[in-house]
């Protein structure tokens, strides 16, 4: 029962390899958001007129995923780079396995 944990530190996460992923994971999550954007507006296209979002199903359908994408990409670099840096100060972030 007591089990000895190991403890590793992530010191340095690598910038471009961290926004790639962020921006596959962002375009899923704006694929799956987009998805469901669509049956809504397609079941219930009266609330939709009435925001104002008559065209809102080709937005959803195509152009989200990929922005999504493209602002994850862009937000994985700011987040990596600066936990770099607060990597060094901080000595990083523990993991026990």
């Amino acid at each position: 029962m007591n089990e000895v944990l190991e403890e590793v530190r992530i010191r340095k996460i690598g910038v471009l390899s961290f926004a790639y992923v962020s921006a596959v994971a962002s375009a899923i999550l704006g694929l799956f958001i987009g998805a469901v954007l669509t049956v809504v507006s397609l079941t219930l296209p009266t609330s939709f007129e009435l925001l104002g979002f008559s065209s809102y199903t080709i937005y959803s359908a195509a152009i989200l995923p990929l922005s999504s994408g493209i602002l994850g990409f862009i937000s994985g670099l700011i987040i990596a780079f600066f936990y770099n840096i607060a990597a060094k100060v901080t000595k990083g972030i523990k993991i026990y396995s």
